[in-house]
């Protein structure tokens, strides 16, 4: 074996660096009953604005939104948990949402362990949890239930994600990680 020291890209003692780059994802909806509901694909791109301060995250779905959730019970939530652009306050190992828009979208969460986070969205629909996992430096697993507003508050459907990074850089050419469009770059 002798001395020699296994390496990483990421730094897993940095909270937030494993989830840097351009991912590839498959979101996918179940009713409370576990019946499947729909699927979505999107792209996640993740940048630091400032290295272990603020992160930028942008989501997009690939396909016609509209077209694809058309008879989906939750089709307004689903289309905010796979579309987004915010940017993220992170304090060690909690962060939280700090510019959430028009998107009316609040977020919070935390590392508990190198690779795992816990997340909660609050939307005016609803809330969101998700635990976030990494099988590998490369593949991220998400899954959660969504809770909607009102009386009762009974899970309305589970909503379970595969990421795939496909990049270490930002690859979209409209977005730099510091909000600037046409740059692109490594993470910093």
């Amino acid at each position: 074996m002798g001395n020699k020291k296994s390496e990483s890209i990421f730094d897993y003692a940095d909270p937030y660096d494993i989830m840097l780059g351009t991912w590839n994802g498959i979101t996918t909806s179940f009713g409370p009953d576990g019946h499947y509901l729909g699927s979505v694909a999107s792209i996640v791109h993740m940048s630091w604005v400032k290295k272990g301060k603020r992160l930028r995250y942008v989501q997009e779905e690939i396909a016609n939104l509209d077209e694809v959730l058309d008879k989906h019970p939750h089709q307004k939530v689903l289309t905010q948990i796979v579309k987004h652009d915010f940017e993220l306050e992170v304090n060690g190992k909690s962060c939280r949402s700090v510019n959430p828009g028009a998107e009316k979208v609040a977020l919070e969460g935390t590392e508990t362990r190198p690779g795992t986070y816990i997340f909660h969205l609050t939307f005016p629909q609803g809330d969101y949890y998700n635990n976030q996992y990494f099988a590998s430096p490369n593949e991220r697993h998400i899954i959660g239930p969504f809770i909607p507003s009102g009386k009762g508050r009974k899970v309305g459907m589970v909503v379970s994600q595969t990421f795939t990074r496909v990049s270490y850089d930002v690859i979209d050419p409209r977005f730099d990680g510091a909000g600037k469009h046409g740059k692109k770059g490594r993470h910093k």
